[in-house]
């Protein structure tokens, strides 16, 4: 009888484990883009001097954004790290 009842909550454990992972409705990827969007527009907008903040700023967006990111998107952080990376 111990026996049976681990089984089944062992089973059970897999079940909510592998359910909870899913996301069907694509919420996790729509949380993400926002951020992602947040991140854009906060280097887009930044007006600050400082390349070194504004570098970090596109790694941490390349890094953790590229699947979000347009053509259009890419040349413009490419035009902002090349305009830093000259200074």
């Amino acid at each position: 009888m111990k026996k049976t009842i681990s089984i089944i909550i062992f089973t059970a454990c897999l079940v909510f484990t592998n359910c909870s992972k899913k996301d069907p409705l694509g919420v996790l990827d729509s949380l993400e883009a926002i951020e992602c969007a947040n991140k854009l527009s906060k280097i887009v907008d930044d007006d600050s001097d400082d390349c070194t903040e504004l570098l970090k700023l596109i790694n941490e967006l390349e890094n953790s954004c590229s699947s979000f990111l347009s053509d259009e998107n890419k040349k413009s952080i490419a035009e902002l790290r090349a305009s830093c990376e000259a200074n």
